[in-house]
């Protein structure tokens, strides 16, 4: 394929992506937008080794709940705003550079802080519904060790590629 061909079908590609990225996203605010609609009906959650009944739980138990898990939602959100963005760059044919080292940091910080806030969900949740008359016999902790060295290794990545954006920038400016 010929230089301009491999632009172009890269572009191509980003384009199709970042679509399918605002669809997936699209339909999971939908379903759950329907979710709270229609109401919870036979729905649980699990926390430890219980299982709470989400339509016999207090309304104020599960907006404590939504309240637990919407930071989670907002670093996901952020997460594919990133992504979108990073995607927009390669789409117009800047794949390496400062830019992009820098989205990929910050998409590694936010997937570091996502697995500590995943690790404290659980405990948090049981201690919210807890506070609503709701019995929780017990909870687990699970630290979410794979997603925390992931977003570290993310990190490290970003860092790389901005020392070699920096590298590269230094050497045009010297010829």
């Amino acid at each position: 394929m010929q230089t301009d061909q491999r632009v172009a079908h890269v572009a191509t590609l980003s384009r199709r992506l970042r679509r399918t990225v605002w669809v997936v996203a699209g339909l999971v605010v939908l379903a759950i937008a329907l979710l709270l609609a229609i109401g919870f009906g036979e729905a649980t959650l699990r926390i430890g080794d219980q299982t709470l009944d989400l339509g016999q739980l207090p309304g104020g138990a599960i907006l404590a709940l939504v309240v637990v898990w919407f930071p989670a939602a907002v670093i996901i959100g952020w997460l594919l705003f990133l992504a979108d963005r990073l995607l927009a760059l390669y789409e117009r044919g800047e794949i390496f550079g400062v830019d992009n080292a820098r989205i990929i940091g910050t998409a590694g910080k936010l997937i570091v802080a996502l697995a500590i806030f995943g690790s404290l969900e659980r405990p948090l949740a049981a201690w919210w519904v807890s506070r609503f008359g709701v019995a929780v016999e017990s909870w687990s902790f699970e630290p979410q060790l794979g997603t925390f060295f992931i977003g570290l290794g993310i990190i490290v990545v970003g860092h790389v590629m901005s020392l070699g954006a920096e590298l590269a920038e230094e050497q045009s400016l010297t010829i």
